[in-house]
């Protein structure tokens, strides 16, 4: 899309007369001389140039109109370089060989060249990208587990905490380096939140919590002790 906002911008920043083109009009020998094409439309500022490369007899062009005046001297190849004639009004403009004035006649009809474009800061550039369906907020704010507290019963923990926003709350029971018991609690708003971990053997533990939310962001590490009986 920068490459075609680019191009775009570079087409509407030139100026028209950096596109006014060039029309050519050969000169044909044949059997008494002709034109082709010998009618072109052009527009205001376009040029028009008769090409006499493909001739060897001897021609010239000339306008037969009383709008425009042109003559180019009679001359045959080699040597007979192209004319050209830029147009600066609309208008008709008729022209003729005048070595073969029945055959090679033509003319040149000139409209008025489209406006410039609007200025660059009035184009509407049309947004070809839909509009987002999520508004992406980075996020570098941790989450706070606070008011944890873990109490024992029947063959488990019963871990209760507050959590300051939505978070996955990772519980871990450890008994000693292993980790024997681990359960997640989606936190889907902020505030108190209770977990149990069932199946522990009596013994001593230690339970381990740690929040992670949207963002990826992670909670400080919470412990705490808790003997099974």
């Amino acid at each position: 899309m920068r490459r075609a906002l680019l191009a775009a911008a570079f087409l509407l920043a030139t100026p028209a007369s950096a596109f006014a083109a060039d029309t050519t009009v050969k000169g044909l020998d044949g059997t008494t001389g002709l034109w082709e094409p010998a009618n072109v439309s052009v527009h205001v500022g376009d040029t028009v140039t008769w090409d006499f490369s493909s001739t060897t007899a001897a021609h010239n062009v000339a306008s037969s109109s009383s709008n425009w005046s042109l003559s180019s001297p009679i001359k045959t190849n080699p040597g007979h370089e192209p004319v050209s004639y830029t147009f600066t009004a609309a208008g008709t403009y008729s022209f003729v060989c005048n070595v073969h004035p029945d055959t090679m006649k033509g003319t040149v009809s000139v409209d008025t060249a489209p406006p410039p474009p609007p200025p660059l800061s009035e184009q509407p550039f049309p947004n070809d990208q839909p509009a987002p369906t999520v508004l992406e907020v980075t996020d570098h704010t941790r989450p706070a587990l606070t008011r944890v507290r873990v109490s024992r019963i029947a063959r488990g923990v019963q871990v209760r905490f507050k959590s300051s926003e939505p978070a996955r709350v990772t519980v871990k029971v450890k008994r000693g380096k292993r980790t024997v018991k681990t359960r997640a609690v989606r936190v889907r708003r902020a505030g108190s939140r209770t977990a149990r971990v069932r199946g522990l053997r009596a013994g001593h533990y230690r339970v381990e919590l740690r929040a992670r939310d949207l963002g990826g962001n992670r909670s400080r590490l919470k412990r705490a002790r808790v003997t099974v009986r």
